[in-house]
Order: structure tokens, then C-alpha cells, then sequence
């Protein structure tokens, strides 16, 4: 899981857009949606999606140190601590957040590469008339360019693998986490 931010033509204005990218390790199969923000909410609400997408979760899911989820480090194994919403996130959908170390390539090398090829073959050159514009066009997208290509480090179609890699996913809950913000007014 990654945030990519990209500075897009929205309705004839450049717009900051920032992107929820998500990839299953084995399968390669992707996972984007753009939102104006990287608040806590939307962190939760795009991973929901992803988890939606994917018809399941993984056991373990891999970030970057995010503020977001990590409050900070503690002991010299720099144990995690996390924030308190996340471990309620984490434990309900039932899998292991892990992070990587800092500049980790062969942790999130493959979320990289994948942020590249969005950039290179659907972000470049395009324009949208709003954000519900853009979003509909990265799953056109997704569903007929980027899960359906021959991977160039697999060999394997992404929906393809995913078809087999699905069946190990953890099953998602009846009902979704409130990932709404709780305010005081």
C-alpha cells in the first residue's frame, strides 16, 4: 500500500490528486483510487475498497511509516506504535499490518514499479472533466489495460494469478468498518 500524488488537469484546472495505490504481491493485480486527501478516514475508506476489489484481504499488509498509522517508534527494534483507530482497522479486517524499513526497494519495489506504470500509462497526458471522472477512468483502466497485461516480472495475466491467489485471501467481514472521522461540534 502506497500514496502516489499527482498534479492533474481536473475540469481545466491543475488539481492536486492523490492516489491509494494497493497490489497483491503474488498476482500483481492493482488497486487505485484518487482522493483530494491522505486523512485517516480516507486511508480507511481506500483500503476498504481495496480489500472490496480484491474480494478479500491479505494476512499481512505492508506500508510505508505513515503518520496516519504510526504515531511513532519505541525501543531499539524501533517496535511500531501504532495508532490506536488503525489497531481497531487492522484487528477487524484481521491481518497483520507490517512496516518496511525506510528506503526498503525489495519491500516495495513491486508498489513502486506499479506507481510508475500508473504514472507512465494513465496519469501522463490526460485530463478529466472532475474527480468522479478520473476515478471511473483508473478503473477502466485497471479493468481492461493493468490486470489484464502479460507482467513484465511474472509472466502471469494479474486477473489471471488472482483467480488462484484468491482463495488464500481472508474473507471480508458482512458489514464494513466505520471509517467515517468522529468530530466534537
Amino acid at each position: 500500500v502506497d500514496w502516489a500524488i499527482y498534479n492533474v488537469p481536473i475540469d481545466g484546472h491543475l488539481t492536486t490528486a492523490h492516489a491509494l495505490v494497493c497490489e497483491l504481491a503474488y498476482s500483481r493485480k492493482g488497486h487505485v483510487h484518487f482522493y483530494r486527501n491522505e486523512r485517516q478516514p480516507i486511508l480507511l475508506e481506500g483500503l476498504t475498497r481495496a480489500f472490496e476489489a480484491f474480494a478479500g484481504i491479505t494476512l499481512r499488509v505492508v506500508f510505508d511509516r505513515m503518520a496516519t498509522i504510526v504515531l511513532g517508534r519505541i525501543g531499539s527494534n524501533d517496535k511500531p506504535i501504532w495508532h490506536p483507530r488503525f489497531i481497531d482497522f487492522f484487528q477487524y479486517y484481521g491481518f497483520e499490518a507490517f512496516l518496511c524499513r525506510v528506503k526498503d526497494p525489495d519491500r516495495k519495489g513491486k508498489d513502486e514499479r506499479f506507481i510508475r506504470y500508473l504514472e507512465e500509462d494513465f496519469v501522463r497526458g490526460s485530463e478529466f472533466s472532475s474527480f468522479e471522472d478520473l476515478n471511473q477512468r483508473v478503473a477502466v483502466w485497471l479493468n481492461t489495460i493493468a490486470n489484464r497485461r502479460k507482467h513484465g516480472t511474472t509472466g502471469l495475466i494479474p486477473d489471471e494469478a488472482w483467480l488462484a491467489e484468491r482463495d488464500f485471501l481472508i474473507r471480508l467481514p458482512e458489514k464494513c468498518f466505520a471509517v467515517h472521522e468522529d468530530s466534537i461540534r
